[in-house]
């Protein structure tokens, strides 16, 4: 006869709701994360929660993968200026975007710190001291070397000791991946927030001369590189510690730091988000 637990559940049945459960999240995040840059889904498209959940459950939520919903999905986002087009066409669109923003921004940091230290006379005149500090690469390259290494991590994967490629417990997976996510997202807006900050202190005639991200860098940088081995570490654990609970402490402690720039405030999405893993981890998601 199979084990009952207090609440009258089988632990088969019990495994059954949490695996739902961690399936239904993954598509709940990533459908609020879309929604965010501009895409709409039909309201069906999260299932409704059945009475009793089954495998059949699950596997149904599984065939959701992204290319599903994408497939399912309208944009109508920055990248068509509110013109909507299919959601598959709108993941080509964000592309195209991105890089041309790149090539725009290079382009922008090698004009404005020409114009930055160059009067018209040809002397050196920096306007300040700290948007002069906008522009020192070591700085700026922290916060893209943060970025790429997030970005690049691969946290349902880890290589053994002995060249094995193992693959990690989807616990501390899915934590991890809904974690790095938030610090990419946390990053992107104090960057933003202390560049707006700083240019605000320039005249109003120099102000159009600097880009917000590339002069926020330089600030967010300096601060990245006094914490650069703890970051390391946090980042260590993110990617391959198999305790969920450490794995997302170590996040917390990377979205702190970022956060005390400046004493810049959690986001609301950051704060949601966080909250979504502490109800992961009561769940033992």
């Amino acid at each position: 006869m199979a084990k009952k637990t207090k609440k009258g559940q089988t632990a088969k049945q019990q495994a059954i709701n949490k695996a739902y459960a961690k399936e239904r999240n993954r598509v709940k995040s990533f459908v609020r994360r879309a929604e965010k840059r501009g895409y709409s889904f039909p309201e069906s498209i999260v299932p409704s929660i059945p009475k009793r959940k089954t495998e059949a459950s699950i596997r149904k939520l599984k065939k959701l993968t992204k290319e599903v919903l994408y497939s399912k999905a309208f944009y109508g986002g920055e990248a068509t200026s509110g013109e909507i087009v299919s959601g598959k066409e709108g993941i080509k669109l964000e592309r195209q975007l991105r890089a041309k923003r790149a090539s725009e921004t290079r382009k922008e940091k090698k004009e404005a710190e020409q114009r930055f230290w160059t009067s018209t006379d040809g002397t050196k005149t920096p306007v300040t001291d700290e948007p002069a500090l906008a522009y020192a690469e070591a700085f700026n390259d922290l916060v893209d070397k943060l970025k790429e290494i997030i970005s690049t991590m691969d946290v349902y994967y880890y290589t053994s000791v002995t060249g094995k490629r193992v693959r990690r417990s989807p616990n501390a997976a899915e934590t991890a991946n809904s974690a790095l996510n938030e610090i990419l997202a946390t990053l992107d807006e104090v960057v933003a927030d202390i560049g707006y900050g700083i240019i605000k202190t320039l005249p109003k005639e120099l102000q159009q001369s600097f880009n917000v991200t590339e002069v926020g860098k330089n600030k967010v940088g300096q601060e990245l590189s006094k914490q650069w081995d703890d970051i390391q570490k946090w980042l260590g654990v993110i990617h391959y510690d198999s305790d969920a609970n450490l794995v997302w402490a170590s996040a917390q402690h990377i979205i702190a730091l970022l956060s005390n720039i400046s004493s810049f405030t959690l986001s609301e999405s950051a704060m949601r988000s966080f909250e979504d893993l502490d109800d992961m981890m009561d769940s033992g998601y």
